[in-house]
């Protein structure tokens, strides 16, 4: 199996897990916010390398996923967030309105 399919079934397997822990049914309509927002998480994971220290694979060095420092991760989502307003629509629904991003660059 490639990396890149480990990849997107390890994406998957999040978005999975979400749903079930956290959302417990994800609407057609706002599937776009809810995959957004695992994504956002899932880009705040930075690559350890760790040698494994117990059982058959031990010396090993193998490579973990850890998450970005608090300090880290709200700097970037407080540079996301002047170009995304959420409203309130007729029916007391919420959409998101994209605003256009500057120029030059975050």
């Amino acid at each position: 199996m490639s990396k890149l399919s480990n990849t997107a079934e390890s994406f998957h397997a999040t978005l999975e897990r979400a749903k079930q822990g956290v959302y417990h049914y994800i609407s057609p309509e706002h599937l776009p916010l809810y995959t957004a927002e695992v994504a956002f998480h899932w880009s705040q994971r930075e690559p350890e390398t760790r040698t494994i220290r117990k059982g058959k694979n031990q010396g090993q060095k193998r490579t973990f996923m850890k998450r970005l420092p608090i300090l880290d991760r709200l700097k970037t989502l407080l540079k996301l967030a002047p170009y995304c307003q959420l409203r309130r629509t007729k029916t007391c629904g919420i959409r998101m309105v994209p605003m256009p991003l500057p120029l030059f660059g975050l």
